[in-house]
C-alpha cells in the first residue's frame, strides 16, 4: 500500500468511511485485526466482518479509494465475479437501495464471510459457490492462505488444491438479463482476459458498464465503449 500513490489521495476518505478511523488506521499499521468493522455508506451505516489484513486493505481500496466506483443513482443488476468476501458487493448495494447482486465466489471459507457479510441484503443479493470460465464443468483450484489471490492458474506459492465446479460465463451473462442494466464486475486473478476475449459484447445490449482488474481488456472488445483507468490496474469499461 505505502508505493500506491493512489492511496495518498485517499487517506482523509478514511475519517469519512469508517465510523471509527482511528481504529481503522491503527489496525492497518500495527496488522491488528479487528473482527468487525462500521462503515458509513449512502444509505446507512453497516457491520462488515473482517477475515484477515488482506481484507482491511480491500476494503479500503473499495470503499475509499473508490476502485469500482458507481454513481449513487446508478440503478443496476451487478455481476460480482470473484466475491471475494463480500466487500465489493456491500459496494454496490449501499450505493442505494435498488441495486441486485449476483455473487460468484468458489472458495468455502470466503463464503462464509461473505454470507453474513450480506445477510442483511438477502431480499437483493444472491450467492453462488462456484467459479466462472470460459467453460463449465470442474477444475483444479489453487488456493492461498490470506483467500485473496486464489486462481484457477497453479502459482508456486499456494497452500492447497481443491476441485471446484464452474460455470460458463457467457451462459451466466445471458441467465443475469433483466429490465435493469447489467454491470459486471470481474477480479479472477489471471483469466480476466480469457473470459473477455469469449464474449461478443455485441450481443449483450443489456450490458453496459464492465469493472475488471487488468489494464488491457478494453482492447479485445469491439463494442463501441470508452475506456477509463482507475487508479493505475482498475479498467472501467462503459459501452456507448
Amino acid at each position: 500500500m505505502l508505493l500506491n500513490i493512489h492511496n495518498y489521495k485517499s487517506l482523509l476518505r478514511i475519517f469519512v468511511i469508517f465510523n471509527n478511523p482511528i481504529q481503522f488506521l491503527f489496525s492497518l499499521i500495527f496488522n491488528k485485526v479487528p473482527k468487525q468493522i462500521t462503515l458509513r455508506t449512502p444509505i446507512g451505516k453497516i457491520e462488515v466482518n473482517v477475515r484477515n489484513y488482506e481484507s482491511l486493505k480491500t476494503i479500503f481500496s473499495i470503499f475509499c479509494r473508490e476502485d469500482y466506483f458507481i454513481k449513487k443513482d446508478c440503478k443496476n443488476t451487478f455481476m460480482d465475479v470473484g466475491s471475494n468476501c463480500g466487500y465489493s458487493s456491500l459496494y454496490f448495494l449501499t450505493r442505494n437501495k435498488d441495486n441486485n447482486v449476483i455473487c460468484y465466489e468458489p472458495d468455502r471459507k470466503n463464503i462464509d464471510f461473505l454470507k453474513t457479510n450480506l445477510k442483511a441484503f438477502r431480499n437483493r443479493s444472491s450467492i453462488r459457490n462456484v467459479g466462472v470460465a470460459v467453460e463449465s464443468g470442474y477444475s483444479d483450484f489453487y488456493l492461498t492462505s490470506d483467500g485473496k489471490y486464489n486462481s484457477l492458474l497453479k502459482m508456486k506459492d499456494y497452500d492447497e488444491k481443491v476441485t471446484i465446479e464452474l460455470v460458463n460465463f457467457n451462459e451466466e451473462i445471458d441467465k443475469c438479463s433483466d429490465n435493469n442494466s447489467l454491470i459486471i464486475k470481474i477480479d479472477v486473478e489471471g483469466i480476466e482476459k480469457d473470459l473477455i476475449k469469449e464474449i461478443n459484447f455485441e450481443n449483450k445490449e443489456n450490458v453496459s458498464k464492465l469493472i475488471i482488474e487488468s489494464n488491457d481488456c478494453s482492447r479485445h472488445i469491439s463494442r463501441k465503449h470508452k475506456r477509463i483507468l482507475v487508479n493505475g490496474y482498475v479498467e472501467h469499461i462503459i459501452f456507448q
